[in-house]
């Protein structure tokens, strides 16, 4: 089913139970910014309300709810302090340092031709109520909006400083320095077989 009439948190609680009811085990929603919630004394306590409705919707009618969002500078959902305490799961995609983006023109598998074609974007999987937290640094393809590949976050990191360090040296040295190109091999790392350092299982 597509509902895009509906934009108030009452009226979307109550559609959760009723699609429910009618054998709808998942229900997405696009997004925190579009759902409208009852004037409270400020906006965080609007904001707020939201999660704990559709955590209470989840928990009620044993469903799954995903809620889409944007996140401040600090990392916490739109406007509310206490979005993770309501979530059981938080999947985050950012954007990587501009440092990357610089390396990864003159370096990485992310160019052809001279043109970007990739970029890098980081995935963070946390376990709210459970303490447990990974993360993955993945290639973006920029004309689909896909992620492409999966790349070791930690070697990337040291192929950069290595990177940086050199090209100081040169510029030191009045040289032009170009990096060598790495091949994916070098920075890929397999998803399958991973095991959280505090030995949690996950698929």
């Amino acid at each position: 089913y597509l509902n895009d009439r509906l934009n108030s948190i009452e009226k979307v609680y109550a559609n959760i139970g009723k699609r429910t009811r009618e054998g709808v085990r998942l229900h997405v929603i696009d997004s925190q910014m579009k759902l409208k919630s009852k004037t409270a004394r400020n906006r965080e306590e609007e904001e707020t309300n939201k999660f704990a409705m559709l955590a209470e919707a989840a928990h009620m009618h044993k469903c799954v709810v995903i809620l889409i969002y944007q996140t401040t500078g600090g990392g916490k959902a739109f406007y509310s302090s206490a979005a993770e305490y309501y979530a059981n799961h938080m999947i985050e995609v950012e954007k990587c340092e501009d440092n990357y983006h610089d390396y990864a023109k003159e370096a990485m598998p992310l160019t052809e031709r001279g043109q970007q074609k990739y970029d890098y974007r980081r995935l963070k999987y946390i376990k709210c109520k459970g303490n447990m937290e990974i993360t993955w640094l993945y290639r973006f393809k920029l004309s689909t909006q896909t992620f492409e590949a999966r790349l070791n976050e930690t070697r990337v990191a040291h192929a950069i400083k290595q990177w940086e360090k050199e090209k100081r040296e040169a510029e030191k040295n009045g040289r032009e320095y170009v990096s060598p190109r790495l091949s994916e091999q070098q920075l890929s790392e397999e998803v399958e077989g991973y095991v959280p350092q505090n030995g949690s299982n996950y698929e």
